[in-house]
C-alpha cells in the first residue's frame, strides 16, 4: 500500500528551468534575481518592502534588532509556536515570557496574558498567527501602544491568510514569513520580513549583509541567494491555484470529519480570508490513533511540545491551555498537491478507527 505522508508539495520544471537561467547568467549569491523575488512578493501581499533571509527565524530576529531590541531586553509570545519564535529573541540574549494561548482549541496568544505579563524590562510581543487563524491584532496593538512595545508578527503559518481584507504579517511594522518546505510557497529553506517603514527596512537591510564594509552596527551573514530566488519566483506563479488546492482540502476533511468525534477538526473562517496552512485534529486518544494510522501507512505528525517545555529558556509559568493543545493535536496528510485520494483515505481510516 502506497504511504501518505503528512505534507505533499512539488517542485518541478518551472524551477529547474529559472534555476538553470540563474546559474547560465551568473545569478547565484544575492543579487537581482533576489531583488525581483522581494518586490513581486511584497506587491502581492500588499507592502511596500520585503526582505528575504535565510530562514523565518532570521527574519523575526532581524525585525526586532531593526527596531532597537537588545540583549538582556524582555519579549513577549506565545507559549504555542514553532520554536523558531522564541530562538529568534534567545539568539539576541533576550529574556523570553511565555503566555498562554486563548483556549484549547483556540491556539492564538491571549491579549489579555500578554498584558497582565508585561514589566518594566518588557521591549517587544511577538504574536503568532497560528495555522492562518489570526491574532487580536487590535488588541495586541494598543496594548503595545499603551506601553511603548514593539510589535513583530510571525505570520510564518499564515502566508495569504487575510482578516478584514488584509494580509496577516501586514498589521505591524514589521511582519515575517517561512520559506521552508511545509508552507503554501517554499525556496526549501528561507525567510521573509515585510515593513511598509523604509527606515526599519534599510536597517534591516544593514544587519542582514555583514560585508558591506561599515561597522556602524552589528550586522550578520542573514543573506538570501539568487538560486533560491530563482526558486521563489516560480513558486510564486503558483500560488492562486495553490490557495485554492489548500481550500478544498479544508473542505474534504472538513465534511468527512464532521461525525468523527474521536477526531475533532480545527476549523478555520474561510469566509472571512483565514487560509489553513495544515489540516489539523484534536484527539483525546491521540497515540492510539497515530498507531492505527501509521499501520496503514498512513503517516500524521504529531503537534510539537509547548515552548516552556525548553528548559534553557528557563521560564515559570502556567499553560493549561498550550499543554491540551500540544498533547491532542495531529497534523493529518495535506500540503498544495496532497491528492482527494489521499484525504479520503485517511478519512476512511478514521472512519474505521471510530468504529472499534
Amino acid at each position: 500500500m502506497e504511504s501518505i505522508n503528512w505534507w505533499s508539495t512539488d517542485f518541478g520544471e518551472p524551477e529547474l528551468e529559472n534555476i538553470s537561467q540563474a546559474i547560465h547568467n551568473k545569478k547565484i549569491s544575492q543579487g537581482t534575481v533576489t531583488e525581483e523575488f522581494e518586490s513581486r512578493f511584497a506587491d502581492m501581499i500588499g507592502a511596500k518592502h520585503a526582505i528575504a533571509v535565510p530562514s523565518g527565524t532570521a527574519a523575526i530576529y532581524i525585525g526586532l534588532m531593526a527596531q532597537g531590541v537588545k540583549c538582556r531586553d524582555e519579549v513577549i509570545t506565545t507559549d504555542y509556536s514553532a520554536i523558531g519564535t522564541a530562538h529568534a529573541a534567545y539568539m539576541m540574549g533576550c529574556k523570553l515570557k511565555f503566555v498562554d494561548i486563548i483556549s484549547a482549541d483556540l491556539p492564538v496568544i491571549d491579549p489579555v496574558a500578554i498584558e497582565k505579563a508585561i514589566t518594566d524590562q518588557t521591549k517587544a510581543i511577538i504574536p503568532v498567527h497560528y495555522n492562518g487563524i489570526q491574532c487580536d491584532m487590535e488588541a495586541i496593538k494598543k496594548i503595545a501602544d499603551r506601553h511603548n512595545l514593539i510589535v513583530v508578527e510571525d505570520a510564518a503559518q499564515a502566508m495569504f491568510s487575510k482578516t478584514k481584507g488584509k494580509f496577516l504579517g501586514t498589521s505591524s511594522k514589521v511582519g515575517c514569513f517561512s520559506l521552508s518546505v511545509a508552507k503554501i510557497i517554499s525556496t526549501g529553506q528561507g525567510g521573509l520580513a515585510v515593513t511598509n517603514d523604509t527606515s526599519i527596512f534599510e536597517q534591516m537591510k544593514k544587519i542582514r549583509n555583514q560585508e558591506r564594509g561599515e561597522y556602524d552596527i552589528p550586522c550578520f551573514n542573514f543573506k538570501f541567494t539568487d538560486i533560491l530566488a530563482s526558486i521563489g519566483l516560480a513558486q510564486l506563479e503558483r500560488v492562486p491555484e495553490r490557495i485554492e488546492r489548500q481550500k478544498e482540502n479544508y473542505h474534504a476533511y472538513k465534511d468527512g470529519l464532521k461525525n468523527i468525534e474521536s477526531a475533532k477538526f480545527l476549523e478555520v473562517d474561510l469566509e472571512a480570508g483565514q487560509l489553513p496552512l495544515w489540516a489539523l485534529v484534536q484527539c483525546t486518544n491521540r497515540d492510539e490513533i497515530e498507531k492505527f494510522l501509521c499501520e496503514k501507512s498512513i503517516y500524521p505528525l504529531r503537534f510539537p511540545k509547548p515552548l516552556h517545555t525548553a528548559d534553557y529558556f528557563e521560564n515559570i509559568g502556567h499553560y493549561p491551555n498550550a499543554n491540551t493543545f500540544a498533547a491532542q493535536g495531529l497534523r493529518l496528510p495535506c500540503g498544495p498537491t496532497q491528492t482527494v485520494q489521499n484525504i479520503q483515505r485517511v478519512i476512511r481510516s478514521l472512519e474505521e478507527f471510530e468504529k472499534l
